[in-house]
């Protein structure tokens, strides 16, 4: 039956019509993308032509129609056998988004979305690649990804170049590995390894390198079978452990460690001027500053050490300083032997007390301290409102008194006042009010050896007289003596038949100073004058039992120019002699001088300055040697008259 063929087309890529654009029989031509439609007895739009939208390998179909063995191929297909094969010998061609899909379900999918080639499973299965020599490579296949050998090795490749392989016992990586992380475990026997992260450092250690951009670690096993962490770019070595598994940190160069914890002894040891702190403001320090040793608490609260028992002990602990117990006694010692104790009712001491001060309060009077031993002589001191009391028994009578309501303080010796320091700070051999007529005695050195000694004496003879004694125990005499009346005797105690001896400043008393020698050779001194050099330059000397001589010196060894003197007769002349009364006790004197008309003739006997409030002096035997020449000059001029 003749049919007439009808046939639309539109250039519009991927555009089908539909069935309402075609009626049974009619042919549409999709020009942009080559196909072919038209429309079945069913009323549904096929595509026609090159590119069969279904392929069924299996039943051997295209769109659903049939092919038998040996008919044609129908496009790019070259043969498709009854066995549900195709042979393409010219090849397939699909275009973006054509899929080629095995399974019932499609799982298997082989496509080009325009970007990306893709082969993906969307089943539940698995996608299989095989072959005894497997490999991945490149588009022109000149260089290979990943390689794949039967019974050998897999291996991945950089440009090239094999970056990691599989060996018999795991992998072996070529240069560095960088990730975010790794995890290595398994099951393996004791002693066996793990894992192997090594490079051949300069002691042939195996080490593993971390790397950022700043530093490089070097996680070290070493030859000597230390373990350490090492930085590279620094050269420091923070962290180490030994091969007796002591472990160390160190900072700087990494040659001191400043924290050790020793395996063998299970110590922890800090390096000096290391501190161990403790609390959110490191208020708690423990450290050792290379001389001494802290525990210093810098913050605002207690430091506070706890324990029913705490022992303070010497660095070797085999002696006590400190012993404190919970509840009970708390003791000082010295190489260790307690010293101090705490007790319930105060302290006790054992052995001498020293200390700058010490204070005892109670309530109410009596024996406030004792020291001394118990059952044995003790020192009592007590004290009441206004008096101390310091005896070696509890008579009070019998007791050193401090008496603050009188301001003294009395020593007594078998219940009687000995001495006594008075509010005045006077201090009395006696008592204050002491009538006895006993002599006193104040003492230096000992009976033994050579001493010293003060007496006072109230005796009738010599009352109220101070003596002075030197000697030894066997010669022990008074060499000195002040008496009442004032008179200071030496080697003597008495006075001499000449009268009072007595020391007069005032210059005019009539009792005179006795100056007694008992040198019996002529010559010997009473008084000798020396000068700041040390020179003698006068003395009084006796010139026979009778007479005594004064001398100044005079020694031609003293004297330089020396020559006769000129006539003293104008001098002599010019001297002007008085006679005066002294003003003290209106007494005359009909022959002397006065001073500062002298000193305008002969200054050399004159002492002293007229305009000065101290009285001048004349010293009349300078006058002498005038005197002879002028005597001199008139013998000699009475012999010429006589001639």
């Amino acid at each position: 039956m003749a049919t007439t063929i009808v046939t639309k087309n539109s250039s519009t890529a991927s555009a089908v019509p539909t069935a309402a654009q075609l009626v049974q029989g009619e042919l549409a031509v999709n020009v942009a993308d080559k196909r072919l439609y038209t429309e079945d007895n069913a009323g549904a739009i096929v595509e026609l032509g090159t590119n069969p939208s279904t392929i069924d390998i299996n039943s051997g179909t295209i769109d659903g129609t049939t092919i038998g063995a040996s008919s044609a191929s129908t496009g790019a297909f070259t043969t498709l056998t009854a066995s549900g094969e195709i042979t393409a010998n010219g090849g397939i061609a699909l275009g973006d988004n054509d899929k080629a899909t095995f399974g019932a379900s499609d799982d298997l999918q082989i496509y080009h979305n325009g970007s990306n080639s893709i082969i993906t499973e969307t089943g539940t299965g698995n996608l299989y690649l095989g072959g005894d020599n497997l490999l991945l490579t490149n588009g022109s296949l000149s260089a290979a990804y990943l390689e794949a050998i039967t019974g050998g090795a897999v291996n991945i490749y950089h440009n090239g170049s094999t970056k990691l392989a599989t060996t018999a016992t795991g992998i072996d990586v070529t240069g560095s590995v960088t990730a975010d992380g790794l995890t290595v475990s398994g099951s393996v026997a004791a002693g066996a390894v793990l894992a192997t992260i090594s490079n051949s450092g300069a002691n042939g250690a195996a080490q593993l390198y971390l790397n950022n951009d700043a530093q490089n670690w070097i996680v070290n096993t070493r030859v000597d079978d230390a373990f350490s962490v090492f930085n590279a770019t620094s050269s420091k070595t923070p962290f180490l452990i030994n091969t007796n598994g002591d472990i160390s940190f160190y900072e700087d160069t990494g040659t001191t460690a400043k924290l050790t914890w020793s395996a063998a002894g299970e110590d922890l040891n800090f390096a000096d001027n290391v501190k161990a702190t403790f609390g959110a403001g490191d208020d708690l320090q423990i450290y050792h500053d290379g001389a001494d040793s802290y525990i210093n608490d810098s913050g605002v609260g207690d430091l506070k050490v706890g324990g029913n028992q705490i022992q303070l002990n010497n660095a070797a602990q085999t002696k006590n300083y400190i012993y404190a117990v919970d509840g009970a006694q708390v003791e000082l010692k010295y190489n260790n032997a307690l010293k101090l104790a705490t007790t319930a009712t105060g302290i006790d001491v054992t052995g001498t007390a020293t200390m700058d001060g010490l204070t005892v309060n109670g309530a109410g009077d009596g024996v406030k301290a004792t020291i001394g031993k118990t059952g044995g002589t003790n020192l009592n001191i007590y004290a009441d409102t206004n008096t101390v009391y310091l005896a070696g028994s509890p008579a009070l009578s019998t007791a050193y008194i401090i008496d603050q309501t009188n301001n003294n303080m009395q020593f007594k010796v078998n219940a009687a006042e000995r001495m006594r320091i008075d509010s005045s700070g006077n201090v009395n051999l006696t008592t204050a009010n002491d009538t006895a007529g006993t002599s006193k005695f104040l003492t230096f050195g000992t009976n033994s050896f050579n001493r010293a000694g003060i007496k006072c004496t109230n005796a009738a003879t010599y009352d109220g007289s101070l003596e002075f004694y030197t000697g030894n125990a066997s010669n022990f005499a008074e060499r000195m003596r002040i008496d009442s009346s004032g008179n200071l005797l030496v080697g003597t105690t008495s006075v001499i038949s000449l009268g009072k001896q007595c020391i007069e400043f005032d210059g005019y008393s009539k009792n005179g100073l006795i100056l007694k020698t008992t040198n019996t050779s002529m010559g010997s001194a009473y008084l000798g004058f020396v000068n700041s050099s040390g020179a003698i330059i006068g003395s009084i000397n006796q010139l026979s039992t009778s007479t005594v001589a004064y001398n100044t010196s005079s020694d031609q060894r003293l004297k330089d120019n020396i020559a006769d003197a000129d006539d003293a007769g104008s001098k002599i002349d010019a001297i002007q002699v008085r006679q005066y009364d002294w003003k003290a006790d209106g007494s005359h004197q009909d022959y002397g001088m006065i001073a500062q008309e002298l000193q305008l003739v002969a200054p050399e006997a004159v002492s002293g300055d007229a305009d000065s409030e101290e009285m001048m002096g004349v010293d009349y035997s300078k006058l002498v040697p005038m005197l002879i020449k002028e005597i001199q000059s008139l013998r000699n001029r009475v012999a010429q008259l006589e001639a």
